[in-house]
């Protein structure tokens, strides 16, 4: 998928996952890390093809009884952010999006399945060069559309625990 006009391409993700109850309504929820921009640059898109996107539509109430609706909430998923709430740098939310059983999203015609390429697009490029834009995961692994994503911390983290777990071994030999 290449930039639309005006438009900065974050991430994508292709999934297929099963519901209970064939024409029903699915919920998805993916992770999503800030680049210290308001959610209303945010643009989540399903392209059946580059000539036919559908747009999904931000609700700031979850709504689970409509195709095609989308809202973030925190990592925790105890707070739904409105159009105006800054997603910031490196800290990770979740996006929440609904696609019905064979519906107009759904690009998978069997029963219980729901097959969705989801992309997200932002106004505005990220302030530094991302850590990982641009996916397409369809392994159903836990992957993260990602701007600004600051893993340097972590890294280091699991660096020193490895050492001192090599000291802590090197110690009970002796």
């Amino acid at each position: 998928m290449q930039e639309k006009a005006g438009k900065a391409f974050l991430g994508a993700k292709q999934f297929t996952a099963e519901i209970a109850k064939p024409n029903k309504i699915g919920v998805v929820s993916l992770q999503l890390m800030g680049n210290n921009r308001p959610l209303k640059t945010f643009h989540v898109m399903n392209y059946r093809s580059n000539t036919d996107p559908l747009s999904y539509k931000f609700v700031e109430k979850a709504n689970i009884n409509t195709e095609g609706n989308f809202w973030v909430s925190d990592i925790f998923q105890e707070k739904q952010l409105g159009l105006n709430d800054v997603l910031e740098a490196g800290k990770a939310y979740y996006i929440h999006f609904t696609v019905m059983d064979n519906g107009k999203y759904d690009l998978n015609s069997a029963e219980k399945q729901i097959k969705d390429p989801m992309y997200v697009y932002s106004d505005t490029l990220p302030q530094e060069a991302s850590s990982g834009a641009f996916f397409i995961d369809d392994d159903n692994s836990g992957c993260s559309i990602g701007t600004n994503a600051m893993y340097d911390f972590a890294a280091l983290l699991f660096i020193a625990l490895g050492l001192v777990g090599i000291r802590l071994y090197y110690n009970r030999q002796d």
